[in-house]
């Protein structure tokens, strides 16, 4: 090989393989957003109804889910804001179709809860049986505004219906047992008001009223006796509810407040004084007329100047 060739050979740079070269960007290295897969509605306490209306408020026993899927595979559940505390049932119920009420009110169950608890603040002051009827009921008295507010589609398509008569601890127990005093009870007249409220109710189809009393300990010859382990006293005020309790699909019920378990269907000996209770009431009222004047009215807002 000559001098030059070899010159040559050893002056020329040697050809490498180009390679690719990958660029690593904070946009590569984002991860995707999650994806929605399911959206539902569901009952946010499984065992109340999906309707509750008290004297403060009426609730939707209902919340919503949604569920997001991630890149890496792993789903997420999380409750969303449309059913949250500023939620308003009655509005939200305005602003829909005639037949969208209708489908809402013969689809749920509403229950209705009647709270004795305004006579808690005065259980240490001596209170004649008459003072603490009237404290009740003056608290309680919005609940008719409440189920008015629920419009005409309410009483008409509306099948399952519950009355709850939760009693407050045994010192603050308004203990009305004589006839004379149930006939002008003033808590009588206000249940006797829901009562034609609910009769009016033209596809009612179930009526639950369930006894809400606080817990005890019954003595256990009662038990072997088969005596009712509720009182007297606390069924007196279902005595407006006995019309309604006549019609096949009724029930009342018992319950100690903080009970496990389902509540216990009251039968017999207790039947038997609701029913004879109403009618010594009904009888007393005919005899004596000035008992039926003793309604709690439902104060009216004034109207302002102008509106």
């Amino acid at each position: 090989m000559s001098s030059d060739s070899q010159s040559n050979m050893s002056n020329t740079t040697p050809q490498t393989t180009p390679q690719t070269t990958f660029q690593t960007t904070t946009d590569y290295l984002r991860p995707r957003p999650p994806r929605k897969i399911k959206q539902y509605e569901t009952r946010k306490k499984r065992y109340r109804p999906d309707v509750t209306i008290t004297s403060q408020f009426i609730s939707h026993n209902i919340t919503e889910f949604v569920i997001h899927k991630y890149s890496d595979g792993h789903t997420e559940k999380s409750e969303t804001e449309k059913y949250k505390s500023d939620y308003n049932l009655v509005q939200e119920l305005r602003n829909k179709w005639a037949n969208k009420r209708q489908e809402f009110w013969s689809k749920n169950s509403v229950e209705i809860l009647l709270h004795f608890k305004a006579l808690e603040a005065h259980a240490k002051e001596d209170l004649s049986n008459s003072e603490k009827s009237q404290i009740v009921a003056e608290d309680q008295k919005n609940i008719l505004r409440q189920i008015k507010n629920l419009g005409v589609e309410f009483k008409k398509y509306c099948k399952n219906i519950s009355v709850s008569i939760r009693f407050p601890a045994e010192t603050a127990t308004v203990g009305a047992v004589e006839t004379s005093d149930l006939a002008s009870n003033p808590i009588i007249w206000l249940i006797q008001d829901i009562v034609d409220e609910l009769k009016a109710c033209e596809a009612l189809q179930t009526i639950v009223v369930k006894l809400i009393v606080p817990q005890f300990r019954q003595n256990p010859d009662d038990v072997r006796k088969g005596v009712p382990i509720v009182k007297k006293s606390h069924v007196n005020y279902a005595t407006p509810f006995k019309s309604l309790l006549e019609a096949p699909q009724s029930l009342m019920l018992f319950q100690q407040n903080g009970m496990d378990g389902k509540p216990v269907i009251l039968r017999g000996e207790v039947i038997h004084h609701l029913n004879l209770k109403t009618r010594e009431i009904n009888d007393y009222r005919k005899k004596n007329p000035e008992a039926n004047g003793t309604h709690v009215a439902i104060t009216k807002k004034k109207k302002k100047n102008g509106d």
